[in-house]
C-alpha cells in the first residue's frame, strides 16, 4: 500500500514531459500568489482592526468629555 501512495506521489511532483513540468510551475505560481493574497489580506485586516481600534477610543473620549461637560453644566445650575 505504502508503494502505491508513494508511486502516486512521485506521479504527481515529478514532471514527465515538458508540459507537465509546465503545468506544476504553473500551480506553484498560483500556490504562491494565493499565499501573497493571504497575508495581503491579513495585514489589510490587522489595519482595519488597529483603525477602529483607534476611532472606538476616540469615541469613547469623546464621550468621557461629555458626561464631564454635563455633569459641569448640572453642578453650575444646582449652584
Amino acid at each position: 500500500m505504502t508503494t502505491v501512495y508513494n508511486d502516486r506521489i512521485k506521479l504527481l511532483t515529478e514532471p514527465k514531459t515538458i508540459l507537465h513540468a509546465q503545468t506544476l510551475k504553473n500551480v506553484q505560481g498560483i500556490k504562491d500568489q494565493m499565499m501573497q493574497l493571504e497575508r495581503n489580506y491579513t495585514d489589510e485586516m490587522i489595519i482595519k482592526a488597529k483603525e477602529q481600534t483607534a476611532e472606538a477610543a476616540r469615541a469613547k473620549d469623546m464621550v468621557s468629555r461629555f458626561r464631564l461637560y454635563e455633569t459641569k453644566i448640572l453642578n453650575d445650575e444646582t449652584l
